[in-house]
């Protein structure tokens, strides 16, 4: 959307212009000449291949300037939107790749397998996009071919977009999806049991988790930057037009205050009428004459300096992108031997830098090439200036000429004309230095406005999300067999799937938005240079009939009229086309949760199923050794008081490890809250200090009201911004610690419940007197009630033989009573 018009600078000469000094009837004409608009023919740059700002400011018009501007700003975003999407692929790999090679460390999986998994990740990624964006190529074509729509380029254009935005939801969607495989690509490796295949799939899970919180952070800064790009690029696009404009500006003043003075000749009747008409109409063409050819001139200047800009940029960009692949390249490929999820930190960091390097070093190329333009047109002006001295000494002597007009009155015309071009010439000055020092402060309100509009969405979107928690909740609560942990995933795996449906909405809604804005800016732009045209016709003095002229100028006014009208249409089909997004966006989330849900609730049954299968093992054992146990007549520990004795240390041992978890996070929580409450010290004391260095920073340029209402908001950004990421960062830490303490913990539970159960069962031999052949069957047959493979029953019977052997020392050593 564009800024409102700036008052045009003739508007401020009429009311600023006086001539005070001159007491006589010369002062009493109307100083207001006509209104500007713009002028000359806008030139053709779409064969440039690194277009900059210096494209929109070689155009002739202003909406052809803003047409370009749109146009790419739309490409720019377009750009980011696949930018978001690549590197949302390569974080995945890159976290799976971090956490496979942890596996492979471990000894888990060997590293031919890790290797596979991740190029076969990296192959469906691909397949993804590439079907995607085929199916989208085709479904355009097919839309390109329908004859109706093609008689109705809205409706085309229309369903164009509808087009593209199912296509980028679908293939997010598959993308978001495509998590869900890998479960089934873990299961290939045999080393791997479905216990370690859950434990890498909840920690790749939350790392997801986190990351796309800060993918999101990073959205919004990103686009941000676009939108404030955009601003101020039509801010330079609007200065750099008005100081093109100054010369039609300079010409029609000039016409407006001759003619002024000739109908005072007519008056005292110094200067007959007709006369005076023509001697005006020589004067104003020979003033059109030397503006065109200046325009002209300062027109093939431009596109001149457009191409030196155009390569300069080229060079400039394609050297840092280029430096940039590099490094993307060299740091991916140390995370792909990395096996520390905490250095997937430093590809944030990598990628934080490369966005803003490339941020800085756009508007560092804007700046130049505004500041290149608006200097080569001023310098045409000021040959223009200088040139139109010739032709008001043209006019003086056709006056002369005239013999009736005394030399008096003909000084004083020029000399009168002189001051009041030089008062216009101030006045310009003036209003094109407050016009600059209005800029900072036009820009902070429409960041300003872009904000509040921003926290209307996200005020609409917490309500849509709350109201999608307490569904989830309510299905979650309907589930028996889910347990709390299985729950906190689903929660966990829910808010990260609004997360993505929130950037993925918002990105569709800014995409279509500068879509709808840039057709309407092109639309703008034609019916400007259909305006231009015929402006020129008549300045070169063609003929045209009184019905032809209405005829152009009624189609000019119903195009007006057509493109506020479209406008409102493609406003109402755009809302209703969110909508729909949004549902469809909603029901593909509910159905991942649903299907997650599903997944574990069938691994709840597949866990129970292993316990049961253990418990099998342990009662078969039991049964195959109790048919060898007797009452022992010398009163030695019967098979009851063994299991009692079995079952007491299970729950002591339960019960001191859960004692130790408790401690441990309690230390925990305390050691991360005085960390917590170091670093939001440091935050704060560190914001203080920026804030003072840029209030200084401030006074010393003469800053006004607005820019320190825009620092004021920036500090409070940048301070809820570190607040926002320290929380993160203290989640993320608790999590990790939580887990760590958790697995230690487990792995500990699990050795020693799986000691005592095999003392347990030792115990039982030793006490049923059965020999080694004996209690080698009992474990096969046990092992055969379960299913259990040949190796892992002899191991683990050559292991308890040492363990009743171990049992029935003790045994012998037990007083007898």
């Amino acid at each position: 959307m564009a800024f409102p018009a700036t008052m045009s600078a003739t508007a401020v000469v009429s009311n600023e212009m006086s001539l005070a000094t001159h007491d006589d009837e010369w002062s009493k004409r109307d100083p207001r000449p006509g209104t500007a608009s713009p002028t000359a023919v806008a030139l053709n740059t779409s064969d440039v291949k690194f277009i900059g700002l210096s494209a929109a400011l070689i155009k002739q018009t202003g909406e052809g300037a803003e047409a370009e501007i749109c146009h790419q700003d739309c490409s720019s975003f377009l750009s980011l939107e696949e930018q978001f999407r690549q590197e949302r692929i390569e974080s995945l790999v890159c976290v799976v790749q971090i956490y496979l090679n942890r596996l492979v460390a471990g000894n888990k999986i060997n590293e031919e397998d890790a290797n596979r998994i991740v190029r076969e990740l990296k192959k469906k990624c691909a397949d993804i996009v590439e079907r995607n964006t085929s199916d989208e190529a085709a479904a355009i074509q097919a839309l390109t071919n329908n004859p109706k729509l093609q008689q109705n380029s809205v409706a085309m254009q229309t369903e164009t977009d509808k087009v593209h935005a199912e296509s980028v939801q679908k293939m997010n969607t598959e993308l978001s999806m495509l998590e869900s495989d890998l479960p089934h690509m873990l299961a290939t490796v045999d080393t791997l049991t479905d216990a370690d295949i859950d434990a890498l799939m909840n920690k790749l899970k939350h790392q997801l988790a986190t990351r796309e919180k800060k993918v999101s952070d990073e959205t919004n800064r990103q686009i941000q930057a676009l939108e404030e790009r955009l601003a101020r690029r039509k801010e330079l696009a609007e200065q750099n037009r008005l100081a093109k404009q100054v010369a039609k500006d300079t010409v029609e003043t000039k016409v407006h205050q001759q003619s002024e003075n000739l109908k005072i000749l007519v008056k005292k009747s110094s200067l007959p009428a007709q006369t005076a008409e023509e001697i005006l109409k020589n004067y104003e063409q020979d003033l059109w004459k030397l503006q065109q050819a200046n325009d002209d001139e300062r027109s093939e200047q431009e596109r001149l300096l457009h191409e030196k800009l155009a390569k300069k940029r080229k060079s400039r960009l394609k050297k840092l992108s280029n430096q940039q692949k590099k490094a993307r390249e060299e740091l991916y490929s140390r995370l792909g031997k990395s096996s520390n999820p905490a250095d997937v930190k430093a590809y944030d960091e990598m990628l934080d830098q490369l966005h803003e390097e490339m941020e800085k070093t756009v508007a560092e190329l804007d700046a130049e090439e505004a500041k290149q333009m608006t200097e080569l047109a001023q310098s045409f002006l000021e040959n223009f200036t200088s040139s139109t001295g010739e032709v008001d000494e043209q006019f003086a002597n056709q006056l002369v000429e005239e013999g009736s007009v005394n030399e008096d009155d003909v000084s004083k015309i020029i000399k009168l004309h002189k001051a009041e071009m030089k008062e216009y010439r101030r006045n310009r000055a003036a209003e094109q230095k407050a016009m600059e020092s209005k800029l900072e402060g036009r820009l902070a309100l429409r960041k300003k406005q872009r904000e509040e509009s921003k926290a209307e969405d996200q005020r609409v979107f917490q309500a849509l999300k709350h109201q999608q928690e307490e569904m989830v909740q309510t299905v979650i609560q309907g589930q028996a067999d889910i347990t709390e942990e299985a729950a906190a995933r689903i929660m966990e795996e829910h808010k990260r799937n609004m997360e993505t449906v929130n950037n993925q909405l918002a990105m569709s809604k800014l995409r279509q938005q500068k879509q709808l804005e840039e057709r309407l800016a092109q639309r703008k732009a034609r019916l400007a240079e259909k305006e231009k045209a015929q402006e020129l016709k008549e300045h070169a003095g063609e003929k045209q009939s009184k019905k032809e002229k209405e005829k152009l100028e009624q189609e000019i006014a119903d195009e007006k009229k057509k493109i506020k009208d479209d406008r409102e249409k493609e406003l109402a089909a755009l809302r209703e086309r969110l909508e729909d997004e949004t549902r469809q966006a909603l029901l593909a989330q509910e159905a991942q949760i649903s299907q997650l849900i599903g997944q574990l609730e069938v691994g709840q049954a597949r866990r129970k199923n292993i316990l049961q299968k253990q418990d099998k093992l342990i009662t078969e054992l039991e049964n195959q050794l109790a048919n060898k146990v007797g009452e022992n007549p010398k009163g030695y520990t019967t098979t009851t008081e063994l299991m009692q004795k079995h079952y007491g240390q299970v729950d002591n041992l339960t019960a001191t490890l859960q004692q130790t978890k408790e401690r441990q996070e309690q230390a925990l929580q305390e050691r991360l809250e005085q960390k917590k409450l170091k670093r939001e010290a440091e935050i704060k004391q560190q914001i203080r200090m920026e804030a003072q260095q840029e209030m200084e920073n401030q006074r010393a340029r003469g800053a006004g009201v607005a820019s320190n209402i825009l620092l004021e908001m920036m500090l409070q950004q940048r301070h809820e911004r570190a607040m926002q990421e320290l929380e993160i960062e203290m989640k993320v830490e608790l999590q990790r610690s939580r887990d760590q303490i958790n697995n230690e913990l487990n792995a500990e539970m699990m050795a020693a419940l799986s000691d005592e159960g095999k003392n347990f069962m030792a115990q039982i031999a030793a006490n049923s007197g059965i020999t080694n052949e004996d209690l080698t069957s009992a474990m096969q047959n046990a092992g055969n009630s379960i299913q259990a493979n040949d190796q892992t029953v002899k191991k683990l019977a050559k292991e308890m033989k040492v363990r009743v052997k171990t049992a029935r020392g003790e045994r012998r050593q037990q007083p007898e009573y």
